[in-house]
């Protein structure tokens, strides 16, 4: 009671519980110092929610508290400097840990913001590990189209993890939740051009897609190529689009729009 009383008076306005609050510091210090603090109080936070519920109950603010700080923890998507993945995942086994799975069946809505953020990573992180093995790159060349299958780009992603890298605990914990938050299965692509919302081609090859929310391709760059754009390698560029998932039916027409194995 204490600690939960001391995380109270501590807490920042916006949310966070920082170490060192300078908002102007670098990237890697922000996380260091801001993030990963927030990350550790709310994970004690939502860990003693459920294990204590009828305490909770009886400490006004306690909740208000707590969603105010889990939607400060989104604020980089759980991802370190400069986009680094590795650092997500740290985070998302340690909510693991603290009771995650049990938190996003028992209380979704205490912080939205949060609980999508979850989500879209399952999402991401399910259909990575289902196509990782035989993803698409692209080339060094210019390539035309609207269309990149297999990226492993999420509406927060920005970094290259492999999912061989993650622990098969981990995977076990996340496969769980997958489950429970009946995330859909598919192929994750990354659209941008005329088949985005609203555009062109939208409404015709994308019937059926299970949109994600938007992404940002990093290390390219688009160029107008008259009819339809096209992308070609950029190390400081960013293409900016839509993340779907897709049945095997949808991405039979993508292929055909785009080109594939003609």
């Amino acid at each position: 009671m204490t600690y939960v009383a001391s995380l109270m008076e501590q807490q920042e306005e916006k949310g966070h519980w920082s170490v060192f609050p300078d908002r102007t510091a670098s990237a890697d210090i922000c996380v260091d110092y801001i993030y990963h603090s927030t990350y550790l109080a709310c994970a004690f936070l939502m860990a003693f929610m459920l294990r204590y519920p009828s305490v909770v109950e009886q400490i006004p603010g306690y909740a208000v508290m707590l969603a105010k700080g889990l939607d400060a923890a989104t604020g980089r998507k759980f991802l370190g400097a400069f986009g680094d993945e590795k650092i997500r995942y740290e985070t998302i086994e340690l909510f693991i840990q603290s009771g995650l799975r049990e938190f996003m069946m028992l209380h979704p809505e205490t912080c939205p913001s949060f609980s999508k953020l979850v989500r879209n990573i399952l999402v991401e992180t399910q259909a990575r590990l289902g196509s990782e093995s035989t993803s698409r790159e692209l080339s060094g060349d210019l390539s035309s189209g609207n269309v990149i299958q297999n990226k492993g780009l999420s509406p927060e992603y920005r970094g290259g993890e492999s999912m061989s890298s993650l622990s098969a605990d981990l995977i076990g914990k996340m496969t769980e939740m997958m489950t429970d938050q009946s995330i859909p299965g598919g192929t994750l692509v990354f659209v941008y051009g005329t088949l985005m919302t609203g555009r062109a081609n939208h409404r015709h090859f994308m019937t059926g897609a299970v949109s994600v929310g938007a992404g940002e391709l990093y290390g390219y760059a688009m160029y107008d190529l008259g009819a339809y754009p096209g992308i070609k390698p950029s190390r400081k560029d960013t293409v900016k689009g839509e993340l779907f998932l897709v049945d095997e039916q949808t991405l039979e027409r993508l292929d055909m729009l785009e080109g594939n194995g003609s």
